[in-house]
């Protein structure tokens, strides 16, 4: 789940970590030292390297990353991701399919607790669902529609989502609005996590009810200062296996450089820098080498092509744009070889292996012969303005980047872009920009959330939120034909084939140029043991048999 210039958060790539002579992508955990007293991990949120707390941890409201993983680690579900983003039963201990793959019958385990010691039953599940699905504010909108009955809710026709029910205590039946493949995938998103209804219903506008959570997961929460801490503590009554971390302290406060200080006296266990600050400690033998951790995961940068605004409703002016852009150049001069350049719309390392497509490439000559073909003509000073959105509170990285292409654009085109600034988010998309910078974390390891969420495939929300209707968005039949197809596919080979069929349709039209996919940096003690970075966006950031070894 995220969005424009959305917040960051950690996920997909399967990395025990260990001490070694380079930054690992790939360890093994070591399990002989010795435990110290205090089980306590302290953290360091970095707002610099995309790790903002947005004020609340109520997992079905917060769209920031941060928030939902916190929300990941005090909550449970029926089925969570596992290290490698497969989803897995959590509070379900098993399920059956019917006949026509649409309903789902889950079985509970036995004698659950809230962090509270109130019981946890099949009910909490249905109400929690439901709450999500009333609540104006929730993200249900992105990430329930899947579910029957969903829709009806968020159009006011019902109160109660028709797809959800508990014949009894220890069951919840779901069914889903089609045969999907991916819908265990989704299950394991914020959205439905399993809430406390009297720890709800007794928050007021005043005093939140998220700001004094009681977890069903993992932790619970012990205190909570929007923007500045919060701490965490395990939950008593957890219904898995118990972690050998008691306590997480997370601290938003302090710039990068800031946080790096306190991270060199020994105040975090472990911070997430941005990736302008440890560029110096990539070369061996620098500062913090052998704690810094690089991690690739499918988070996705590029920018947005508003295909309803002159002169980009044309298609030769995107792809114009798109061949006249140096992707590989700007991975090398701008972001220093940090990330990795994008040439398609889906990340080619996630849940099964995609088929080659032909992607973009750099051809100015092509660029210019593309900007000729446009109804707009061959003459760029005649072309309608074109606005190029950077968010307030982007990384450095952005601003220099669209400095770049602009430059670029100029250069290849002769074509003149206007570079605003504005606020995040909502704010900017209002002001229908023909371009604005983008990005997309996955919340569940599929590439059918690329396709729902930012292709439009079935009036995706976040087209939605691009271009304020998603009628008005980029749509093609053929491709949405496809989406269809692979999503009621069991088949990984087949889903992998069609995929990439989609992903030529969707690079092709431009209505999304591809820039770069994340690479996420983390710098760890050594006496953090058995912790991992998971493959998927909303994880939690500690492992049951995670711990601090005695220093």
């Amino acid at each position: 789940m995220r969005r424009i210039a959305k917040v960051a958060l950690l996920g997909i790539v399967m990395a025990l970590l260990l001490a070694g002579p380079v930054p690992r992508a790939l360890g093994q955990a070591r399990t002989h030292d010795s435990m110290a007293k205090d089980q306590t991990l302290r953290i360091g949120f970095t707002t610099g390297a995309g790790w903002s707390d947005c004020g609340s941890l109520d997992p079905q409201t917060t769209w920031c990353g941060l928030n939902m993983t916190l929300g990941q680690m005090m909550f449970g579900s029926l089925v969570k991701a596992d290290i490698n983003g497969v989803p897995q039963l959590d509070m379900a201990t098993s399920y059956t399919l019917s006949p026509d793959k649409r309903t789902y019958t889950f079985k509970l385990r036995h004698g659950m607790r809230f962090a509270d010691g109130s019981p946890i039953t099949a009910q909490d599940v249905v109400w929690s669902w439901n709450h999500a699905a009333l609540n104006p504010s929730s993200t249900a909108s992105a990430y329930m529609t899947d579910v029957e009955g969903v829709d009806q809710v968020l159009a006011g026709k019902a109160k109660t989502i028709s797809g959800v029910s508990a014949p009894d205590d220890y069951t919840v039946k779901v069914t889903s609005v089609r045969v999907e493949s991916y819908f265990l995938s989704l299950l394991s998103t914020a959205s439905y996590l399993v809430l406390e209804q009297k720890n709800v219903m007794a928050g007021t506008k005043k005093s939140p009810w998220a700001n004094h959570a009681v977890g069903s997961g993992m932790y619970t929460l012990k205190s909570y200062k929007p923007t500045v801490n919060v701490t965490l503590v395990a939950n008593p009554y957890y219904y898995g296996t118990k972690p050998k971390i008691t306590t997480v302290a997370g601290t938003f406060l302090g710039t990068t450089q800031t946080q790096l200080v306190a991270y060199e006296n020994n105040e975090f266990d472990i911070m997430f820098p941005a990736a302008q600050d440890v560029r110096h400690f990539i070369v061996p033998g620098g500062p913090h080498h052998d704690e810094l951790i690089t991690v690739d995961k499918p988070h996705y940068v590029g920018l947005g092509i508003r295909v309803t605004n002159p002169p980009t409703d044309d298609i030769h002016v995107r792809q114009a744009l798109a061949a006249a852009i140096d992707t590989d150049l700007l991975s090398k001069a701008i972001l220093k070889d940090m990330y990795l350049p994008a040439h398609r719309m889906l990340w080619a390392n996630q849940f099964f292996p995609l088929l080659p497509i032909k992607g973009t490439t750099y051809d100015p000559a092509k660029a210019k012969k593309l900007l000729a073909m446009s109804k707009y003509g061959s003459d760029p000073s005649k072309y309608p303005p074109i606005k190029f959105i950077v968010s307030k509170g982007s990384s450095d990285d952005w601003v220099r980047l669209a400095a770049a292409m602009q430059q670029m654009w100029q250069q290849n085109l002769g074509l003149k872009v206007n570079i605003v600034t504005s606020q995040a988010g909502y704010q900017a998309a209002k002001q229908k920009p023909q371009i604005q910078i983008a990005d997309w974390w996955n919340d569940y390891m599929d590439p059918q959330e690329m396709f729902h969420m930012v292709g439009n495939a079935r009036g995706g929300v976040f087209a939605s939120y691009w271009v304020g209707d998603p009628k008005l968005a980029w749509n093609n039949p053929t491709f949405n034909k496809l989406d269809a197809e692979q999503g009621a596919s069991f088949d990984p080979k087949q889903r992998g084939r069609l995929m990439a069929q989609m992903d030529q349709i969707w690079t092709d039209s431009a209505s999304w140029i591809p820039l770069y996919w994340q690479r996420f940096y983390v710098l760890k003690k050594p006496w953090l043991k058995n912790w991992a970075m998971l493959k998927v966006d909303i994880t939690p950031f500690v492992r049951p048999d995670a711990y601090i070894a005695a220093h």
